[in-house]
């Protein structure tokens, strides 16, 4: 008799009264729509779409906040081993 354990795996039992267990991999393949190529124009409109937004970020008031902290934190980063440097040794 055979009893199966998942979708793809079966435990045989033989009449001797050994036990082998034999795995058969399978490939599913995930539930799609059929491949009507119907959604051509929503997959060229999103990149162009996010492209959009991300302009329209960074035009707005909080992204020139944005800007300006990142700015701020960069101009920081690049100031400050100079200025160690600079304040190391004039002590």
């Amino acid at each position: 008799p055979v009893v199966d354990v998942q979708e793809n795996a079966k435990l045989t039992i033989r009449s001797s009264g050994s036990t082998c267990t034999s795995l058969q991999m399978g490939y599913n393949l995930p539930p799609g729509d059929g491949g009507g190529g119907g959604n051509k124009i929503v997959e060229a409109i999103t990149p162009i779409l996010t492209i959009g937004a991300i302009v329209l970020f960074f035009l707005s008031p909080l992204g020139g906040i944005f800007f300006a902290v990142t700015n701020s934190l960069f101009i920081l980063a690049l100031l400050t081993p100079i200025l160690i440097g600079i304040g190391f040794n004039a002590w």
